[in-house]
Formats: C-alpha cells, sequence, structure tokens
C-alpha cells in the first residue's frame, strides 16, 4: 500500500501546483474550466486521483485489495469496513476536485500566474514522469506485492534475520 501511495500523493501534490499556477489559486471556490484548457493539468491529475480512489486498473486498486484481503484472511471486519468506506470517501473527494476545477466554471478573475514558458512545461513534464512512475507501480503491482508479502512474512520470523546477523 506504501509503495503505491507515497507516490500517488507526491504526484497531487505537483498536480496542486501546476493548478494553482494556472488558476492563481489553490481554492477550489476560485477555480474551474481547467479540462478545456489544459486538458493535459486535467489528465495529470485524473490518473493519479483515480489511483488514490482505488479503481482498477491502477496500483491503487492492487493496495486496496491487499488490504481488504488481509482483513479477511484475519476476520478483520474493523480493517474491512474501514479501507472500503476510505475508498468510498477518496472517491467522493476527488469528484468533488474534478468537478469544481476542470468542470466548474472558470472565475471572470482569473488570471493565471507569469510563468515563463520553459518553466511551466519544465513543472508539467517533471510531474508527467511523476505520474509515469505511478503507472509503472500499477504495471510492476502483482510483483510489487509478492515482494512485500515476502518482506512482511521475514519480518515476522526474527529467526530469519537474527541468523544473518548472528553468523
Amino acid at each position: 500500500f506504501l509503495l503505491h501511495h507515497m507516490p500517488v500523493k507526491t504526484v497531487l501534490f505537483l498536480v496542486g501546483g501546476l493548478i494553482e499556477n494556472e488558476q492563481n489559486s489553490g481554492s477550489l471556490d476560485k477555480s474551474g474550466g481547467l479540462a478545456a484548457r489544459t486538458p493535459l493539468v486535467a489528465a495529470l491529475f485524473a490518473i493519479p486521483a483515480l489511483s488514490l480512489a482505488g479503481i482498477p486498473p491502477f496500483s491503487g486498486f492492487v493496495a486496496k485489495l491487499a488490504v481488504v484481503s488481509a482483513g479477511v484472511e484475519q476476520s478483520s471486519s474493523a480493517v474491512v469496513a474501514a479501507a472500503l468506506v476510505a475508498g468510498f470517501l477518496t472517491v467522493l473527494s476527488m469528484n468533488k476536485i474534478w468537478m469544481g476545477v476542470f468542470w466548474g466554471e472558470r472565475p471572470d478573475d482569473v488570471e493565471p500566474i507569469p510563468t515563463a514558458v520553459g518553466n511551466r512545461w519544465l513543472m508539467r513534464g517533471s510531474t508527467a514522469l511523476a505520474v509515469a512512475a505511478t503507472l509503472a507501480i500499477a504495471a510492476s503491482a502483482g510483483a510489487l506485492l509478492d515482494l512485500s508479502e515476502r518482506a512482511a512474512s521475514d519480518l515476522m520470523d526474527p529467526a530469519v534475520y537474527i541468523a544473518e546477523v548472528l553468523s
């Protein structure tokens, strides 16, 4: 879950910077219409937002599925309920941002922050690279999940790493 969550949240913060640069504000009530003006920024938001919400085929789906599966295996209804409720609330919050910032009405008094064109494309390019990294995590989710489960299993058996230290 952490291998998915940290890069996805980082990308969303980077996209927040892009939005603030375009809208001259980070406030939802002072933003709107960004999808029509800058579809690239909309795509850079949509991919990590869908992943954070746990929508397949993005990495968040595998991460949430792993948490729910572990909760079911341990008969922990609290873990399962918390994961499902958190996923639902995340969908709602990402939808609110999407509808307000990207599809909402653009306020008349919004002027983009004057940024050099090169800097604007550098910001977008670095964010796109980070989004690509989250897609790579999604593509290798099965292998990362296996690796994480093996690491967790080894951590639960201290004899494995104590023997290594003593030898």
